[in-house]
């Protein structure tokens, strides 16, 4: 008898341990279903979404949403090219338009200035920048670095045959009007002047 219960005793923990393994295996069994059953169940519903959206299922509509996003992202590449070029073309026309506005501005004040002490101010700024550097600084024309005034003697010093010729009383010939005139005043009785008027 003392046989039996040993053996008994033997057995119990074997058959313990079996029982054990057993339960711990149906455990991970019935976990591993319900993990799949809960993937089946996310993946059924996003299908039915999918579907109620218009599309064959879940994974049709990501490709298709991927696709839709790189057309999205090569139009927005093209127009950002377009958006350069045009942001180029504008910085190009805004140089010519500054350049184009200093050139008149160079014009303007040189060729007031040559008005009243040159024969013929045209000619004369014509030679005047075929050999001096005109430039602008600062909102300011300087000629070879210097002020228009003081340039513009110098350059006629140097070039008398432009000089207008000087009345008797040793000044140059001035119009009728005694007060200062302004650069416009100028302007307006040089190209009066120009267009024929008196």
């Amino acid at each position: 008898m003392e046989e039996r219960q040993e053996q008994k005793q033997q057995e119990q923990p074997q058959t313990q341990q079996t029982q054990t393994q057993q339960t711990q295996t149906q455990k991970q069994q019935e976990q591993k279903a319900e993990t799949v059953n809960v993937e089946e169940l996310v993946k059924k519903h996003l299908d039915e979404q999918a579907k109620y959206l218009g599309f064959e299922s879940w994974d049709d509509m990501q490709a298709q949403l991927l696709e839709q996003k790189g057309k999205l992202y090569e139009a927005l590449e093209q127009e950002r090219k377009k958006a350069k070029e045009i942001e180029k073309q504008y910085k190009e026309q805004l140089k010519q338009l500054q350049k184009e506005k200093e050139e008149l501005l160079i014009e303007y004040q040189v060729k007031s200035k040559l008005a009243d002490k040159a024969i013929d101010a045209d000619k004369a700024l014509k030679l005047l920048k075929a050999e001096k550097k005109i430039e602008i600084k600062d909102g300011k024309v300087l000629i070879d670095g210097e002020d228009v005034d003081t340039a513009i003697e110098k350059f006629l010093n140097e070039n008398p045959f432009l000089v207008r010729a000087v009345s008797g009383s040793g000044s140059p010939h001035t119009t009728e009007k005694t007060e200062p005139q302004s650069p416009e005043e100028r302007l307006k009785q040089a190209l009066k002047k120009l267009l024929g008027g008196a």
